[in-house]
């Protein structure tokens, strides 16, 4: 339990020292900004679990365009990659940004370089190599220092590395008989029955829209479970409020029916860095099949 900190105020200070020196002064108004600072950037840290978010390549390309982005798959890229760790309080948005002093530096996290390439890739081409990693750090890696096994920006990253591997999504699925296909649909029970199979809570299933001869086709982007603070699996349907990450919907179930038809809706197939916020919901349709298709190096 947090206790509550009370500053005195500063006339209070003095009055305690009495005629106290300028120097002094100066010193204790130091001292009570410092612990202004500290109190904030504490509360802003009020978190009580993760959301991992993984991604699956072919549908972060599928919406590349229409970020007015180009995307580009590397040969080291064979699986299902790392969208974010993403620390969150119940019904609240976040905490996101909650430091944004402590800035993104690469040399910190150097030595993962090859393996951030491979399970963290930045697959927007036309951006720089390490936007991605910087932009999920500030936002969303400073929220969880207060952690110490994500204390730093060199922690934070080895540990949702070694997530990726723990809960390894193509390995998850494959062992349902859900595997990467050219022709194969699955349906959203595929999917949820084989995380849920694995990890003992059903995922947060995210989806969107390519387009191929003419033909609009619903495939399946992006898997996002809930983590406890000692990272092991949990619900993520107990009323609380979660970013959807890559798309999301009004929540309207004519949305979720149009998209399985293979309507466009506006607001499907953004992959903004914006994490939006409603009810514990997929994008994928329950009523429609939707594809899995293989990795392909573009």
């Amino acid at each position: 339990m947090t206790k509550e900190v009370r500053l005195l105020p500063f006339d209070s200070i003095i009055m305690m020292f009495g005629q106290t020196p300028n120097s002094i002064r100066s010193v204790l108004i130091l001292f009570e900004l410092f612990l202004l600072v500290h109190i904030s950037v504490c509360n802003s840290q009020k978190w009580d679990h993760f959301m991992f978010a993984q991604a699956w390549p072919p549908g972060t390309c599928a919406d590349a365009g229409k970020e007015h982005h180009t995307c580009h798959i590397g040969s080291q890229v064979k699986s299902w990659t790392i969208h974010g760790l993403w620390p969150t309080l119940g019904e609240t948005k976040g905490p996101t940004s909650c430091n944004t002093s402590w800035t993104f530096d690469f040399s910190k996290i150097a030595s993962l370089a090859s393996q951030l390439k491979t399970y963290w890739p930045n697959l927007y081409n036309d951006t720089t190599q390490d936007s991605f990693w910087a932009y999920e750090w500030i936002k969303h890696g400073t929220c969880g220092t207060n952690l110490p096994d994500i204390s730093n920006e060199y922690k934070y990253f080895k540990k949702s590395l070694d997530l990726i591997r723990k809960y390894d999504m193509g390995a998850i699925l494959s062992d349902s008989n859900v595997v990467p296909s050219k022709t194969t649909m699955y349906s959203f029970d595929d999917f949820l029955n084989a995380v849920q199979k694995a990890t003992g809570f059903p995922p947060v299933l995210q989806c969107t829209i390519t387009e191929q001869n003419g033909e609009k086709y619903h495939l399946i982007d992006q898997i996002q479970i809930c983590l406890n603070k000692d990272f092991s699996p949990r619900s993520c349907s107990d009323n609380t409020v979660y970013p959807l990450g890559y798309y999301h919907s009004k929540g309207d179930n004519s949305t979720m029916a149009s998209i399985g038809k293979g309507v466009k809706n506006d607001l499907i197939g953004r992959r903004s860095h914006h994490h939006y916020h409603g009810p514990p919901q997929s994008s994928c349709s329950k009523k429609y099949k939707f594809y899995y298709p293989p990795i392909h190096q573009v």
